[in-house]
């Protein structure tokens, strides 16, 4: 589970993600929009990240603890999600639109 607070449009704002129990945070991505151009950039849990021209804000992350029903997928599955695929349905991608 993922909580956050309201987000404002414009400033510098800390980025501080907490999971709950067994999850583990994988990477933070910030996506920017310059006229037609878009730029991703990834900041570290705690960071300062600036909202000016922000779009999305995507958090990958996955569980530590496999479910005890948990069967390892066959060698042709693939996980879809925002960053591209998985090797495993263990990960997991939350994402925040901020346009």
């Amino acid at each position: 589970m993922l909580r956050y607070n309201k987000v404002p449009q414009k400033g510098k704002v800390k980025v501080q993600i907490q999971t709950t129990k067994n999850y583990k945070i994988d990477s933070i991505t910030v996506t920017y929009r310059n006229g037609d151009k878009y730029t991703s950039k990834k900041i570290k849990n705690g960071a300062k990240v600036s909202l000016k021209n922000a779009m999305s804000l995507y958090v990958d992350y996955h569980t530590t603890v496999k479910p005890k029903y948990y069967r390892k997928p066959s060698s042709d599955y693939v996980g879809y999600f925002f960053g591209g695929n998985v090797e495993s349905p263990l990960y997991e991608s939350f994402s925040l639109v901020m346009m």
